[in-house]
């Protein structure tokens, strides 16, 4: 079943892993407030330019930022969770719709326990195959295969 639970794009931007106090409290007074509303603004040039100031960044900054707003939209991926996902070279939504559960858990895994400074929680496989679905979700495709309910076994026939 498709569901909204799988989104969180209220997340307060905040939330972005490299996102310092001072640049939280920027963006706090002056928007964008969510990372929904991070990811409506951040390809638009003034917006960009906007923000760019408002965080001290370069716009080159932004494009990662933007990647990790657009993994944080799905329920259960932290700043740091999106950060393991992005150098496990998983850093998009389209990514992950095409993954299979192990895969994902797999590749998460190892990024992970090398980087344990970013202090990312570790995955289960029930998590990568929310995360799996929100993808598919978000992209209007087709509920993926690894999600899909087993079919009940047949009961034998008496003899």
């Amino acid at each position: 079943m498709w569901t909204a639970n799988l989104f969180q794009p209220d997340t307060p931007v905040a939330a972005l892993a490299d996102v310092g106090a001072d640049a939280a409290r920027q963006l706090e007074a002056e928007g964008p407030y969510s990372i929904g509303e991070f990811l409506q603004v951040g390809p638009r040039e003034r917006a960009q330019a906007c923000l760019e100031a408002l965080l001290g960044v370069r716009r080159s900054r932004l494009a990662p930022r933007a990647q990790q707003a657009s993994l944080m939209t799905l329920r259960g991926v932290t700043g740091a969770a999106a950060l393991v996902l992005i150098e496990a070279s998983l850093s998009g939504l389209n990514l992950l719709a095409g993954l299979t559960p192990d895969a994902l858990v797999a590749g998460y895994e190892a990024v992970r326990v090398r980087r344990s400074d970013l202090q990312a929680t570790a995955m289960s496989r029930t998590a990568a195959a929310q995360w799996i679905r929100g993808a598919a979700q978000y992209l209007g495709l087709p509920k993926p295969d690894s999600d899909a309910p087993d079919e009940p076994t047949p009961a034998p026939a008496p003899t």
